[in-house]
């Protein structure tokens, strides 16, 4: 059976856009699965470092080495859903959007959401794991260019324009990916790369609003 040809893609950030945590989901694992005041140290320098384009998540990840998948996937499920997500994102569907996931996070954070919410498509950071816990390495560490370069390779496999794309984010690493967007949305931005960068520029943590925004 073939799969469905994309037509219209909207793309969401995860940490701050459909997750409402104050800290990334990478971070609220660590500190709830190690030592809550090493990975707040660790969460503040990556704040400082946010504006650098390549970044690692080594040191955070590796606080995860030895913790039980199981663990951490009761601790995603706890995670809080942004207000108005799972009635917007199954009303763009029932639209004909196709709904993409493309973060920084861990992806398996992103499949466990998908159980949730109407996601087709996602691309995350790919944690390794042995056996039912994980080794604390990356296989794959997505950052903002690899979201971006992500994007263009649906684009490009689904013959999509920008006009057909929107992406909604809120901060500078969905600049990239914004940039590849005919309607880059700021969704409660964090930073002022963003807003210089979004054409519309959204501050209630409420997504309903897109319904009024993508018809």
């Amino acid at each position: 059976m073939l799969e469905p040809k994309i037509e219209k893609l909207v793309v969401f950030d995860l940490d701050g856009v459909l997750l409402d945590l104050r800290t990334g989901a990478l971070q609220n694992l660590a500190m709830q699965l190690g030592n809550v005041r090493k990975a707040s140290k660790i969460y503040l320098e990556y704040s400082k470092k946010i504006e650098e384009p390549s970044w690692r998540f080594d040191e955070i990840v590796n606080m995860l080495k030895g913790k039980r998948i199981e663990q951490a996937r009761r601790i995603v499920q706890t995670f809080p859903i942004t207000e108005g997500a799972e009635h917007t994102l199954n009303e763009l569907k029932n639209r004909g959007y196709f709904i993409g996931v493309f973060t920084t996070a861990p992806e398996f954070v992103v499949d466990i959401l998908a159980e949730k919410l109407p996601i087709d498509i996602e691309c995350g950071t790919i944690l390794e794991t042995k056996g039912n816990v994980f080794t604390g390495k990356i296989i794959e560490q997505i950052d903002r260019y690899a979201k971006a370069k992500y994007l263009e390779q649906v684009m490009a496999e689904n013959d999509l324009q920008r006009g057909d794309v929107t992406v909604v984010g809120d901060s500078v690493i969905d600049v990239p990916m914004g940039e590849r967007a005919g309607l880059f949305i700021a969704f409660n931005p964090k930073d002022r790369y963003i807003i210089e960068s979004a054409d519309r520029i959204f501050v209630k943590k409420d997504l309903r609003f897109l319904l009024n925004v993508l018809k």
